[in-house]
Formats: C-alpha cells, sequence, structure tokens
C-alpha cells in the first residue's frame, strides 16, 4: 500500500533516482502511475530536458565567458 511506504521494510535492493512528486511539480507529463500504485518517472523524457537544460547553461556560460574578455580587453575590470 502506497499510502503506508514510510512503514514498509527497507529491501536489499537499492532503488535511487528522481522523487516523482518533485518531477510532477515541474513536468507532470513524465509522471505516471504504475500497475502496483507508485509513481513512476519516465527517466528518457527527463533526460531530454536535462540536456537541453545543460546545452543553455553551457552557451551562457560561454557568452558570459566573451563578455568578461571584452570587459578585460577594454580596460572595464
Amino acid at each position: 500500500d502506497p499510502a503506508n511506504a514510510a512503514n514498509m521494510a527497507v529491501t536489499d535492493a537499492v532503488q535511487f533516482g528522481p522523487v516523482a512528486q518533485n518531477v510532477m511539480t515541474v513536468f507532470p507529463e513524465l509522471v505516471s502511475k504504475g500497475d502496483d500504485g507508485y509513481l513512476k518517472v519516465d527517466l528518457t523524457g527527463l533526460a531530454r530536458f536535462e540536456t537541453r537544460a545543460v546545452i543553455e547553461l553551457i552557451n551562457e556560460i560561454k557568452l558570459l565567458k566573451q563578455r568578461v574578455k571584452t570587459l578585460e580587453q577594454s580596460g572595464g575590470i
């Protein structure tokens, strides 16, 4: 029973990954309820968003590095 999950004994199987309730607040389309009643996260779909976010961050870092370089060259820093 998912409602009693906190009271369940810990098994030998280690489970890790995103917390479905947290993912649901941002990407509800990536969360579904499994046959066992527990929430499941579409990890492939989540990876697409993560990859896109990393690419955006890399591009922003490149832009900021260029701005710093320009400021340094102009004596602004």
